[in-house]
């Protein structure tokens, strides 16, 4: 029987994220500042909420730039919730894409709605399509696609 501790830890969706978190520190050690996208399906599970303040706490470090967050679920909260949790770190101004299609069974999330009431300036109409962010993120100051030693995708 598995304890609580062992249920916790070794929960299948926290592996992904171990795993995110070795790779972000394996490039750390390998590259001065990863600059990274982070593109997540944020609503049921709160797995990606702690990975992106881990991310955020690694920006803090110096550690990871944050290009852009992308949103690929159609809930209509997700932009503002996003776009809170960074205003909440003090990077408001990070672009957050949003996929702009349709989905056949879209999940649903308490969560999203309720960060909604932490300051944000970003809505689901408001917000660009992820693929235009992506683009925008992918290309560096020189007006060139930066190559996979400035940016990655998680």
């Amino acid at each position: 029987m598995k304890s609580v501790f062992q249920k916790v830890v070794f929960h299948p969706f926290l592996r992904a994220w171990y795993t995110l978190l070795f790779i972000l520190l394996i490039h750390t050690i390998a590259f001065s500042q990863v600059k990274l996208i982070l593109d997540t399906d944020m609503c049921g599970d709160m797995d990606d909420v702690g990975a992106l303040a881990i991310l955020h706490a690694m920006a803090n470090s110096g550690e990871v730039e944050i290009l852009a967050v992308c949103f690929n679920e159609v809930h209509e909260s997700g932009a503002a919730a996003i776009d809170a949790i960074n205003t909440w770190y003090g990077r408001g101004n990070i672009p957050v894409g949003i996929y702009k299609g349709t989905l056949s069974s879209p999940d649903n999330s308490k969560y999203l709605d309720a960060l909604m009431e932490f300051p944000h300036d970003l809505s689901k109409e408001t917000a660009p399509s992820a693929m235009d962010v992506y683009r925008q993120s992918s290309i560096g100051t020189d007006g060139q696609l930066r190559d996979d030693h400035q940016c990655r995708f998680y």
